[in-house]
């Protein structure tokens, strides 16, 4: 077997500064052996959504026809509530409209109106 020697002989070029007038080669500040890809870029990721409201808290227990319009009677949790038109739950929903078949609330954070449905005609 044949050995063979290898030398390598690394050379390293320090300038600590150039001539009067001189300008540095633009070449030598580049990378020459950077990664290239001929793939198309990625597309741009989709937009967030719009954020929505969250579904009614409340559930339907009745309602009560007076003579300055409909009040609701509502459960919460624990709570039994009794709304009309205009009245603000919690500084989180407001009720817009109240008909014999829908309450129409309007979800405040996001200014969406959301249905109550009250009854279904057949």
């Amino acid at each position: 077997m044949k050995k063979i020697e290898a030398t390598v002989i690394v050379l390293l070029a320090s300038v600590t500064a150039l001539p009067a007038g001189a300008t540095p080669c633009p070449a030598a500040a580049a990378n020459l052996f950077r990664a290239q890809s001929w793939l198309p870029p990625p597309p741009p990721p989709p937009p967030p959504e719009k954020p929505k409201a969250p579904p009614l808290p409340f559930t339907y227990l009745g309602h009560l026809v007076e003579d300055k319009g409909i009040a609701l009677f509502l459960g919460r949790q624990q709570r039994t509530l009794i709304v009309r038109t205009g009245d603000v739950i919690d500084g989180t929903y407001r009720i817009d409209a109240i008909t014999a078949q829908r309450a129409m609330f309007t979800y405040l954070p996001l200014d969406t109106q959301q249905p109550l449905i009250l009854r279904n005609r057949p």
